[in-house]
C-alpha cells in the first residue's frame, strides 16, 4: 500500500515537473531521499512483524527442546516427534549418568591402587597416571602429567626403549629398582581394529618377594650349615669308633660328644619344624585357662642350675595371673627368652622374668644386664638364624631360631612384641599376650 502511494505521488510530481519543463534527472534527484527513507521504514516494519510472527509460530516447537519435557506443543502434528525426542533425551541422560559413574569408579580404583598404572596414547603421551607412579618417581601429587610425553618423567634408556617397542606392538617385562625397592614393569600395547592405539604400563612392587626369596636362600644355607656341622662330627666320631681308632679311655668322651651333637640336631630340627608349622598356619592351638605365673615359676626353677653355671642370678617378679592361651607355647616362649638372657649376659649379672597385667593384656617381660645389642642390629634379631655375636653363639650352642620362634608364638596369640636394648647395658624383650583369645577381648 505504501508503495502505491509513493508511485502515485511520483506520478503527480512528474506531471507537475513536466509542466514546469523540469528534466527527469532533477525529478529523480528530488524524490530519491524520500524513496530511500520510505523503503528503510517499510523494511524495518516488515522485519519486526515477521520476527514476532516467527516467534509466535515457533514457540510451541522450541518448547520441545526445553527442560520441560512433560508439556506438549499446541501443534498436535508434533506430538509424536515430541514423544520421540523426550524419550531420546531421557535415554541420553541415563547413558551419560552411567558413563559418568563408571568413569568416576574407574578413576577411584586407579587412584587408590597400590600398583602403579600409566595409560599412554599412540604417541607416548600420558592419558592417565595414578598416585603410586608419582610416588615411585618422587613426583608431587600436584604434578600435571596428562598429555605430556612419559619419557619426560623417566629418561632411562632401557625404559625408554621398552616404551617405544611397546607402542610398536610388543609385550614386554622389565625389572626395575628405585628408592631401594624392586619393581616388575609390564608393558602391554592396546589394540583397536588391528591398530595399536596406545599402551598400558603396570608397576608391581616386588620388594617383599625379593626379600622373601633372599631369606629363603639364606634360610636354606643356614639350615644346611646347622645340620651339616653336627652330622659331620657324629659321622667322624662314629667311624673312628667303628674302626677302633679311638683309645678305650676316650670312648666315653667320644660318646658324650656324639650325644651332644645329636641333641643339638634334635633341637635344630624341632625348631625348624615349629617355624614351618607357623609359616603354614598349621601350628596347633590347645587353649586352656591356667596361671601363667606358676608356669613361669617352674621355668625359672628348671633353669636355675644353668644360670648358676654361668654365674647369673635368675629372678621372677609378678603375681598369679590367669590367662586363656596355649600353655605349651608360652612355656617355650618364656624358656627361649630366659635362655637368651643367660647366654648373652655377663658373669655376675641378672636375668629377670616379670609377669604383669595391663587391663586385658598379660605382659611377659625378660630383662638382662648383659652385653646388649647394637642399635643397627635391633631390626634383625627376630630373623631366623640371625646372631648378633656369632662367635659367642657357637660357644653357647645357639641356633639363631629362638627369638624367631618367640615372635611367631606371640603373633600366634594375636599379641605384640617389643625390644629395647643398649650396648653393654642389657636387653629387655616384652611380649603382650591377650588374657583371653582375641575374639573375646579388644587389644
Amino acid at each position: 500500500m505504501v508503495c502505491v502511494f509513493l508511485l502515485a505521488g511520483l506520478f503527480a510530481v512528474t506531471l507537475f515537473a513536466s509542466d514546469q519543463n523540469a528534466t527527469m534527472y532533477s525529478i529523480i534527484t528530488t524524490l530519491l531521499p524520500a524513496v530511500i527513507i520510505a523503503s528503510v521504514l517499510v523494511l524495518t516494519i516488515a522485519i519486526t512483524i515477521a520476527r514476532r510472527l516467527t516467534r509466535r509460530i515457533m514457540a510451541p516447537v522450541n518448547n520441545i527442546f526445553t527442560s520441560n519435557t512433560e508439556s506438549k506443543t499446541t501443534y498436535e502434528e508434533f506430538w509424536p516427534y515430541f514423544s520421540a525426542i523426550a524419550a531420546y533425551k531421557a535415554d541420553n541422560e541415563e547413558q551419560l549418568h552411567i558413563l559418568r559413574t563408571r568413569a568416576e569408579t574407574i578413576e577411584a580404583i586407579i587412584a587408590n591402587m597400590q600398583e602403579g598404572l600409566v595409560l599412554l596414547d599412540e604417541r607416548g603421551n600420558v592419558l592417565s597416571v595414578n598416585k603410586a607412579v608419582k610416588d615411585i618417581f618422587n613426583l608431587s601429587e600436584r604434578a600435571e602429567l596428562i598429555h605430556k610425553n612419559f619419557i619426560r618423567i623417566y629418561r632411562d634408556p632401557e625404559f625408554t626403549d621398552a616404551v617405544k617397542r611397546c607402542l610398536k606392538g610388543e609385550h614386554l617385562e622389565r625389572s626395575f629398582s628405585r628408592n631401594e625397592k624392586k619393581y616388575m614393569i609390564y608393558f602391554n600395547p592396546v589394540f583397536s581394529d588391528g591398530k595399536n592405539n596406545g599402551a598400558v604400563i603396570f608397576f608391581i612392587d616386588m620388594t617383599n618377594q625379593h626379600k622373601a626369596e633372599a631369606q629363603r636362600r639364606e634360610f636354606s644355607a643356614n639350615v644346611s650349615h646347622e645340620l651339616k656341622t653336627p652330622l659331620t662330627s657324629i659321622s667322624a666320631l662314629s667311624e673312628m669308633m667303628a674302626h677302633g681308632m679311638i683309645a678305650p679311655e676316650d670312648v666315653q668322651r667320644s660318646a658324650e660328644k656324639i650325644l651332644e651333637h645329636s641333641t643339638r640336631l634334635v633341637y635344630v630340627i624341632n625348631d625348624i619344624i615349629r617355624l614351618s608349622e607357623f609359616d603354614e598356619s598349621k601350628a596347633k592351638s590347645d587353649f586352656t585357662t591356667f596361671d601363667i605365673f606358676q608356669v613361669a615359676h617352674n621355668i625359672v626353677e628348671s633353669l636355675r642350675d644353668r644360670a648358676l653355671e654361668n654365674n647369673i642370678e635368675l629372678l621372677l617378679v609378678g603375681a598369679p595371673t590367669m590367662v586363656t592361651a596355649d600353655a605349651r607355647l608360652l612355656d617355650e616362649l618364656m624358656s627361649n627368652l630366659l635362655i637368651n638372657g643367660i647366654k648373652y649376659n655377663t658373669p655376675g649379672g641378672e636375668c629377670t622374668l616379670s609377669i604383669n597385667t595391663l587391663g586385658d593384656i598379660c605382659e611377659i617381660s625378660v630383662s638382662d644386664t648383659g652385653i646388649g645389642i647394637p642399635e643397627d642390629k635391633l631390626e634383625h634379631v627376630f630373623e631366623r638364624f640371625y646372631r648378633v655375636d656369632s662367635s659367642r653363639s657357637k660357644q653357647t650352642g645357639g641356633t639363631g631360631l629362638g627369638l624367631s620362634i618367640v615372635k611367631h608364638i606371640t603373633e600366634h596369640h594375636k599379641g605384640k612384641i617389643e625390644l629395647k636394648s643398649k650396648l653393654d647395658h642389657g636387653t629387655t624383650i616384652t611380649c603382650y599376650i591377650p588374657i583371653k583369645p582375641i575374639d573375646e577381648v579388644r587389644m
